[in-house]
């Protein structure tokens, strides 16, 4: 913004090169870069855009490589409330692996597979992988606690 705000030149001696390797993020970036000039009043160059790219890029890089995380999910009883909870958690994080769905008494013995984390609507307690407690229907503290695991 400061650079567009003052008028300053840049050059991106990549641009070529990135939007050969990187068509569709560069598509989003121009994008972006539409909404930007709308509020900033001005255009923005194909060398920004570039390394607007660049930075989407690497961000979409790191989640790659990233390692997944497993969950298991604890109900009470009901695996019909379960399921709906296991459809909201892989909407809402699809980067999770759920490996198991288990009633609360079923839980003590599959306590032990292993996992990262434990998604449970009921108190459990896990001494190999943390614990959220969650609403059955996964309300926005909860997804923030479970980004917070991850």
């Amino acid at each position: 913004e400061t650079r567009l705000n003052y008028g300053l030149p840049i050059h991106n001696p990549l641009l070529t090169d990135i939007v050969q390797r990187y068509p569709d993020v560069y598509e989003v970036a121009v994008e972006i870069s539409e909404g930007l000039a709308d509020r900033l009043k001005q255009p923005i160059s194909p060398d920004e855009i570039g390394f607007i790219t660049m930075y989407l890029s690497g961000a979409l890089e790191r989640t790659r490589l990233r390692p997944r995380k497993r969950a298991m999910v604890v109900c009470p009883s009901g695996m019909a409330t379960a399921w709906i909870l296991v459809s909201r958690i892989q909407s809402e994080f699809p980067q999770l692996d759920l490996v198991s769905v288990v009633s609360a008494s079923d839980f003590a013995e599959k306590s032990r597979e292993d996992v990262d984390m434990v998604i449970s609507t009921v108190e459990v307690s896990s001494a190999t992988a943390a614990v959220v407690v969650v609403n059955a229907l996964l309300t926005g503290d909860d997804i923030r606690a479970i980004s917070l695991l991850l």
